[in-house]
């Protein structure tokens, strides 16, 4: 390892288009003491031709291929080829600011304990006219860890990412997700509030598979909290046919009704100690309970008063601890489901109780991001809340709860109202928040069942 050369790598696939703008983007650097390898795993475009004629003209270039052995493998081969002490990853459709290596750097020399350093930067489009800047939090003042850096562009000392193994091989993406929550726990963490790189936005990014993303993240999840012995239980209520006669509870999907596919999905849950049914409908409640035969199953006939229209799901959360204290029932999280959302995926449950086990949280909620103009009544005008479009800045995003989930921390529900300190948050897209609340959502409902390829019982 060369002290204060920086390692550089660039994983390529088929990236022809853009990649001769990322090399040239490292390459003039106002940084020197850097060393670029590219690792191109198997293109069948012009990127080889592109990237030999660019060797040409630069010594620091190393050309590494590999045969489609993906973006991970691509990372571990250019980690054990390295030689900087501090290394960083360049997506091929992405490019570097000219001072960005330089900046990152000064700070890793200020401080030896430092082991993670990751810029603001700009959204492009796929023709890198600039759409907006994106502005990270001030980390002096940041205490919950859970929004990660970019994977690309944040750069770390080369000797740390060795010693907590590399890159994991048993996932296909989300290498940075998985780098930040092991380096959060272990190294010391510096953000710079500086544009630094121009992030590309188009149809053919990795960060457009939301599938994959999912499912990625449950396995790092998973496995970064393989120790965790902690239990669930989850609770559905419902106000079922006796003060709802408008209920959607036995509409059908795929001739399953729709609380039949919540409770099927609960039970592919591992970790879940029991499911609870909280509701002042008796007559469900029997319906339900000749239906189900399990053991896991619990049933609370649920009062009047705490179940009218606006009356808040605390009296009925508190309800639910009480009785399970009664019944000797030991459990950590208390999962909140509703039934409204069928399509609710059990990554996405899986993804909220392994993100308050490993942040410590007392509590998860499910939200979509909202990225559309936001207005607000102020009395004299109607006002957009965030009047700056180009800047977005991360403590100005907007989230919208879905209600299809909340996650609670067991220890916070001895009385209401329940903490609201140390809340996070699971972003959950359009199919899983996506709720049954009326014979239109229903109809629509029935057609995408129909329509996708769609396991209600393990989405």
């Amino acid at each position: 390892m060369t002290k204060n050369l920086v390692t550089v790598y660039i994983t390529n696939f088929n990236y022809g288009r853009f990649i001769k703008q990322a090399i040239e983007s490292v390459i003039h650097q106002t940084y020197r003491n850097i060393e670029l390898i590219i690792v191109d795993d198997g293109s069948s475009d012009n990127s080889e031709k592109i990237i030999t004629e660019l060797i040409n003209k630069s010594s620091k270039i190393i050309f590494v291929r590999q045969n489609q052995k993906g973006l991970i493998n691509a990372c571990n081969l250019a980690l054990n080829i390295a030689k900087g002490e501090l290394i960083m990853r360049l997506d091929a459709d992405d490019w570097l600011h000219k001072d960005a290596v330089n900046q990152m750097v000064c700070y890793f020399k200020k401080n030896k304990k430092l082991g993670m350093v990751f810029p603001d930067y700009y959204f492009v489009d796929d023709r890198g006219t600039l759409l907006s800047r994106f502005r990270r939090h001030d980390f002096k003042k940041v205490k919950l860890f859970d929004q990660p850096a970019h994977g690309a562009c944040t750069m770390v000392r080369t000797s740390f990412l060795r010693k907590i193994g590399g890159y994991d091989k048993s996932f296909v993406c989300q290498d940075g997700f998985y780098l930040w929550l092991k380096f959060i726990k272990k190294y010391k963490i510096k953000n710079i509030n500086k544009p630094l790189f121009y992030y590309r936005q188009h149809n053919s990014s990795l960060s457009k598979k939301e599938d994959l993303i999912k499912k990625t993240k449950t396995k790092i999840l998973k496995k970064l909290n393989k120790k965790n012995k902690k239990k669930a239980v989850i609770l559905i209520p419902f106000r079922g046919f006796e003060l709802n006669k408008n209920s959607m509870i036995l509409k059908k999907l795929a001739n399953l009704s729709i609380y039949t596919i919540l409770i099927n999905k609960s039970m592919n849950l591992k970790n879940i100690k029991k499911i609870i049914i909280n509701s002042p409908d008796y007559k469900l409640i029997r319906k339900i309970k000749k239906q189900f035969h399990s053991n896991k199953m619990l049933y609370i006939h649920r009062k009047k008063n705490i179940s009218l229209f606006n009356t808040p799901l605390n009296s009925v959360i508190y309800e639910t601890n009480n009785f399970l204290k009664k019944k000797k029932i030991d459990y950590n999280y208390l999962i909140l489901l509703n039934f409204h959302y069928p399509f609710l995926s059990i990554e996405d449950i899986e993804i909220g109780l392994n993100t308050i086990n490993y942040f410590k949280l007392n509590q998860i909620i499910a939200v979509k991001k909202e990225d559309r103009n936001v207005y607000y009544h102020n009395g004299k005008n109607f006002t957009q809340l965030i009047k700056n479009n180009f800047l977005k800045r991360e403590n100005n995003e907007i989230y919208l709860e879905t209600g299809a989930m909340r996650i609670y921390n067991k220890k916070i529900l001895n009385k209401p109202p329940f903490s609201n300190k140390k809340i996070g948050h699971i972003i959950i897209d359009e199919l899983s928040s996506f709720a049954i609340n009326s014979d239109r959502n229903y109809k629509m409902a029935k057609f995408i069942s129909k329509t996708k390829e769609i396991n209600l019982q393990n989405l």
